[in-house]
């Protein structure tokens, strides 16, 4: 067998040998990796489209323009709540416009997104909560209760709640509120909490708004399933995540691409070119 790898020129090391490469175009493969953020890609590639549909949200038709202006209301948010740089945000959300834009405003200002499991106990909130140093969360409100009881057992200063229905069109918003059962709004009440309307205006009591990092700095906690083993904890950075997107465009022809963040979060579908 060694003799075989030798005559291949081979030395039976994967990370080595990168036999995955044989799947990719020389220009796949000689192309250089963006040196920027995750959201400097995203507008990078997309500021020449503005007007073309970046997410379709039951039907609802939301432009490049109107994604960037939500991201931007959302950055200036977190900045006037406190979240700096570096700063761990957990987000407990299903796959929905606000899971996107929260995650492109976090990265805009440098904080670390932590999207973690729904389905998660609250012993297993609280353990993230912990783990991560996480100050903040986001949560759906369909989980508000049980993050709200785990958050009381950590140190998180804010909770962020929105709706699954905040971004929908009226007619859907409507059936979706008639049909869901109700939720009890009772933690709203404490006041931690913070529905996304409310948050969303914290954004005008910011007068100044610049913010950078480096590409090579942190900016996703990813959580494996623990099928093969126990769950394991992964850092990506800002280029990490490019790269992967970029494989996506250089290795698949289509309109439209699915973005790493959707394998990580299973989030919509964001055109990046």
């Amino acid at each position: 067998m060694e003799n075989n790898w030798n005559e291949k020129g081979l030395t039976g090391y994967p990370s080595i040998d990168k036999p995955w490469l044989k799947y990719y175009s020389e220009e796949a493969i000689n192309a250089p990796l963006p040196e920027c953020t995750i959201y400097e890609y995203l507008w990078e590639n997309n500021k020449d489209h503005l007007d073309d549909i970046a997410l379709v949200y039951f039907g609802r038709k939301i432009t490049y323009k109107e994604l960037f202006e939500n991201i931007d209301k959302a950055a200036r948010a977190f900045s006037a709540i406190g979240v700096k740089t570096g700063d761990i945000c957990t987000v407990v959300s299903l796959s929905c416009v606000n899971s996107i834009i929260v995650f492109y405003a976090l990265n805009r200002i440098g904080a670390i997104s932590n999207y973690i499991s729904v389905i998660a106990s609250e012993t297993e909130f609280q353990s993230y909560f912990d783990d991560t140093k996480s100050k903040y969360v986001v949560t759906m409100d369909l989980f508000a209760d049980k993050v709200l009881t785990a958050a009381k057992k950590a140190e998180i200063k804010k909770i962020i709640s929105f709706s699954l229905s905040d971004y929908m069109p009226y007619s859907v918003k409507l059936g979706y509120k008639i049909k869901m059962p109700r939720i009890d709004t009772n933690y709203l009440l404490d006041s931690n909490v913070i529905q996304w309307t409310t948050f969303l205006k914290f954004a005008d009591t910011l007068t100044e708004s610049e913010w950078s990092h480096d590409c090579n700095s942190i900016s996703i906690w990813a959580h494996t399933g623990g099928t093969t083993g126990f769950p394991k904890t992964v850092l990506l950075t800002d280029k990490a995540y490019n790269a992967s997107a970029m494989q996506y465009m250089k290795s698949i022809e289509f309109t439209y691409i699915l973005s790493y963040f959707e394998v990580i979060v299973n989030a919509n579908v964001v055109k990046t070119y």
